[in-house]
């Protein structure tokens, strides 16, 4: 599989999504988009891997380990004491373990051969769960009436010749008649808003092109 290459034999159905990964990728980049202490992303992939399957690990507490066990353990062990002491997770062997942003997607795979990938499972999600789109916005739109969005999940909305504001829960976004905008998450995140139209009688929509991923990554914000 082209998400996981170290991983022979894996097939999509035994890949979680709506469980663990998508809510987990929209905390991460929740997180780094509050420009705090830096988030560190893995997959744990070693062995028969499943949700809390790396703790033994973490604390050398595998029954019976082989010698490639122990070799885990030790490197899941560094890894956690270093980022409890210092805030930054290393391991002698492991590579430099790069922070996570939406848009690098740094996460580090850990298993024998522990390596760095970058959105490394975006085409997979987009293929298991098909409403799940990476740095997720709509097309430019327009509307025939006065609007308003009311905002349930943080998002991007720009009209045009603007600059971005950055909505939260609870904003409301105006949306003038005849004015070209659009609305967008964070990267690997989705939006969610409540449309709201002030003229019931005037509902039409007119539909643009979505903004480029250069637009995207060049906008200022206020």
């Amino acid at each position: 599989m082209e998400a996981y290459p170290n991983e022979e034999g894996l097939t999509a159905d035994m890949v979680d999504t709506t469980t663990i990964r998508i809510p987990l990728l929209d905390i991460m980049s929740h997180k780094a988009d509050q420009g705090g202490a830096p988030v560190y992303a893995y997959m744990f992939t070693y062995g028969n891997s499943y949700h809390g399957a790396e703790i033994p690990y973490v604390f050398e507490n595998v029954e019976d380990p082989t010698a490639e066990q122990e070799a885990v353990e030790e490197m899941m062990s560094q890894a956690w004491i270093s980022f409890a002491r210092d805030g930054v997770p290393s391991a002698d062997s492991l590579p430099q373990w790069e922070p996570y942003t939406g848009e690098g997607g740094a996460t580090m795979i850990l298993d024998t051969e522990p390596y760095m990938a970058y959105h490394h499972d975006d085409d997979l999600l987009s293929i298991l769960v098909p409403d799940f789109v990476p740095a997720y916005e709509n097309e430019a739109l327009q509307n025939t009436a006065d609007a308003m969005g009311v905002v349930s999940s943080p998002e991007a909305h720009q009209t045009e010749g603007g600059k971005v504001q950055v909505l939260h829960p609870g904003d409301v976004a105006f949306c003038p008649p005849g004015v070209r905008h659009w609305h967008g998450g964070s990267a690997n995140t989705e939006f969610a808003h409540i449309a709201v139209n002030t003229n019931p009688e005037l509902t039409g929509l007119e539909w643009y092109d979505r903004i480029s991923d250069k637009e995207y990554a060049a906008l200022s914000t206020e």
